[in-house]
């Protein structure tokens, strides 16, 4: 998707969190947004500062 995810309504917003969270198969979600990626995600790698 490449939109940023903070011009989403919110409930644009929590039908995205949805799909991505119940979806069968992998995807791939890059985002500065923990609070997002943690209600979108079921697993996942967050790197931490030293990774960048």
């Amino acid at each position: 998707m490449g939109v940023s995810i903070t011009h989403l309504g919110e409930s644009a917003l929590s039908r995205l969190e949805e799909h991505l969270r119940t979806r069968r198969g992998a995807a791939v979600a890059v985002s500065h947004d923990r609070v997002f990626l943690g209600r979108a995600a079921t697993s996942g790698s967050f790197p931490g500062p030293a990774a960048l």
